[in-house]
C-alpha cells in the first residue's frame, strides 16, 4: 500500500488494534472534517434508509449527506453516520435524524430523500413541525416525492399479485427447493442431466427478478422431469416441504410456462426505466 515509505512498509497491526485506530482515531477526524465542509455549504440534502444489521440484530439507518464542496469544487455525496434502533416508527426516525444532524445548521437543510414506505411519508410530514423548521425565514423542505424505483418495483409486485398466478411464490420455492440441500441437487442433476439450478428470488426488487424468471424458463422442462420422477416413488421418499408442494402444483398447470414468459416480458419492459434513473446525473426534473 505504501511503496514510497520505508517506515510504512515495516508497520504491522493486528485486526483489533486496526479496528480501534479506525473507530477512535481516524473516524472522528474525518467526521469532523466532513462536518466543517458541510457547514460551509449554502444548503445540503439528506438521504436515509434502514436495513437489518445481522451482527447487531437491529435496524441500521445509514444517513447520507449531499452538498456543494468548495475544496473539491463539485457536489459531494458522503456517508455521514449510522443510527441503530429496534422500532422504526416515524417518531423514532425523527428522533434519530435530529440527533445525527445536530452538528449541522437545520436552516440549510433543503430536502430529505426517502425510499417511500408509509412510515417515511409520516416522518416527512412531521419534520417541518419541528422547532428547527418553525422559523419563517428558514427555507422550507422540498417534497420531491418518493423513490421512483421503489414505485416501479411495488407496482410490478401488485400486478403480479392481482393475476393470482403465484409466479413469485413459485420462483421463491424453486430456489428454496435446492438451496443448501446437496442430496436434492445431486438427484436433480442425475434425473435431468443438467447442472443448472434456480437463482435466488428477491421479494423487494421485483423487476430485478428478471434473471430469476429467465433461469426458471430455461430449466422448467427439467423441473417437470424432476417432479414427475417422484410420482413413481413411495410416499415416504417424496419430499413433503412447502417449497416442493408449491413447485409440484405449478408443474401441474399446463399454462405455467407461458405465465413465466409473461412475467419475464413485463420485467424486461420495465428494466430500462430503472437503469435510466440509477445514475449520478440530475434526474429530478424528470
Amino acid at each position: 500500500m505504501f511503496p514510497d515509505s520505508e517506515i510504512a512498509k515495516r508497520f504491522f497491526c493486528g485486526a483489533t488494534k486496526s479496528a480501534d485506530l479506525l473507530t477512535f482515531s481516524l473516524h472522528p477526524y474525518f467526521k469532523e472534517e466532513l462536518t466543517k465542509d458541510v457547514r460551509k455549504a449554502q444548503c445540503y440534502v439528506v438521504s436515509f434508509d434502514e436495513c437489518l444489521n445481522k451482527v447487531t440484530q437491529m435496524e441500521q439507518m445509514d444517513i447520507i449527506v449531499r452538498y456543494w464542496s468548495d475544496p473539491e469544487e463539485k457536489v459531494g455525496v458522503r456517508y455521514f453516520d449510522s443510527e441503530f434502533m429496534g422500532h422504526t416508527q416515524a417518531e423514532k426516525l425523527l428522533e434519530k435524524i435530529k440527533k445525527t444532524l445536530s452538528p449541522l445548521d437545520p436552516k440549510k437543510l433543503l430536502q430529505i430523500s426517502m425510499d417511500g414506505p408509509m412510515v417515511n411519508w409520516k416522518f416527512l410530514k412531521m419534520f417541518p413541525k419541528d422547532k428547527s423548521q418553525s422559523d419563517p425565514d428558514a427555507p422550507k423542505l422540498l417534497n420531491l416525492g418518493s423513490c421512483a424505483l421503489h414505485v416501479v418495483h411495488g407496482s410490478f409486485q401488485s400486478g403480479e399479485k392481482e393475476t393470482g398466478w403465484n409466479v413469485g411464490d413459485v420462483l421463491r420455492a424453486l430456489w428454496q427447493l435446492f438451496h443448501d440441500l446437496p442430496v436434492r441437487r445431486e438427484d436433480f442433476a442425475e434425473m435431468t442431466k443438467t447442472s443448472t439450478f434456480p437463482l435466488k428470488f428477491c421479494a423487494y426488487r421485483w423487476v430485478e427478478d428478471l434473471a430469476v424468471a429467465e433461469r426458471a424458463i430455461e430449466i422448467w422442462p427439467a423441473v417437470q422431469t424432476y417432479i414427475n420422477s417422484h410420482r413413481k416413488l413411495p410416499i415416504s421418499k417424496v419430499p413433503s416441504s412447502a417449497s416442493y408442494c408449491t413447485v409440484k402444483e405449478a408443474t401441474a398447470d399446463p399454462l405455467f410456462a407461458a405465465k413465466l414468459q409473461f412475467f419475464a416480458f413485463v420485467a424486461r419492459w420495465l428494466k430500462p426505466f430503472l437503469e435510466k434513473f440509477q445514475t449520478d446525473a440530475p434526474m429530478v426534473p424528470f
